[in-house]
């Protein structure tokens, strides 16, 4: 709570529940009505289960007029990207200079990346498109050189390990969606890692754009508005990415996998196992803490 006129404490706009159970009376429902607090109550992902609100609606309006307002602006817009996407490419940089091992691949991104950023400082893009490319670029460097990367394996005699297991080469998924090749069906073992690390990410910025009283659905940067699709929540996500990306590629230097630690399913998918999946939750709270 925050302090109020003559040193009270004055109520939150919005009590946000994540997952839990027990019980609220109608009493405690009625008197929140009458403080002008609204309930939120998220699942274990974010998304929301519940809300108990006046208005019906769980997020503040003066915040969802700014989103729309500057949804619709293209300037607006473009300001509000470029910091996001600067500190996504200096994240980036910062693996691919410490993290990656050395790879003609390795050189070219870090170049690229640089120059990207020199491009931000001294001619940004006019639009968002236009950013999404300077963006791209980055990006597919920064992958490429992920094949360099040394995946060390166990028991393979007991478990064995497909050969295209042994080595990383895209970042897409080699299984083709209804229109492109979709990153989310992931058909290497540390795609499946990353998709992972990104469902926890998304869960955690979900959670806190709804308790600060956003709309999660009114992107910016991504302009798709859907209940489903969490536009706003991406939009947030992206200077946090590398972040994931760099406690996979720590635990991918320190461990040694088994076959066993994922599952390949019948279409080609592959899984993160429930064990491995609770110790990467594990390791990435740590690291996050940190």
């Amino acid at each position: 709570m925050n302090e109020g006129r003559e040193g009270l404490r004055s109520l939150p706009p919005r009590i946000v529940i994540v997952d839990g159970n027990g019980n609220i009376t109608l009493d405690a429902l009625d008197w929140m009505q009458e403080q002008s607090v609204d309930l939120i109550r998220l699942r274990y992902d974010g998304r929301v289960q519940s809300v108990f609100s006046a208005s019906g609606y769980a997020a503040d309006p003066k915040k969802v007029e700014w989103q729309r307002k500057t949804r619709a602006s293209e300037p607006a817009r473009v300001k509000y990207a470029i910091p996001l996407i600067r500190k996504k490419i200096q994240e980036a940089l910062f693996n691919l200079e410490n993290l990656l091992p050395d790879s003609p691949s390795r050189t070219k991104a870090i170049e690229t990346a640089k120059v990207a950023l020199a491009e931000l400082k001294v001619s940004p893009p006019v639009s968002v498109s236009k950013l999404h490319g300077l963006e791209g670029l980055v990006a597919q460097g920064y992958f490429f050189a992920w094949r360099a990367l040394d995946i060390q394996w166990k028991s393979t005699k007991r478990h064995p390990v497909p050969d295209e297991w042994k080595t990383f080469f895209s970042r897409s998924s080699l299984k083709w969606g209804d229109r492109y090749i979709q990153n989310q069906h992931a058909t290497h073992p540390i795609n499946a890692m990353l998709n992972y690390a990104y469902a926890l990410l998304e869960s955690e910025v979900r959670i806190r754009a709804i308790a600060d009283g956003y709309d999660p659905s009114i992107g910016i940067m991504h302009d798709r508005i859907s209940p489903d699709r969490h536009s706003f929540v991406f939009d947030q996500m992206e200077p946090f990415r590398p972040i994931a990306d760099r406690r996979i590629l720590e635990l991918i230097r320190t461990e040694t996998f088994s076959g066993a630690d994922f599952d390949l399913q019948s279409d080609g998918v592959v899984r993160v196992n429930p064990e491995l999946a609770k110790e990467l939750t594990r390791w990435l709270s740590a690291s996050h803490s940190n």
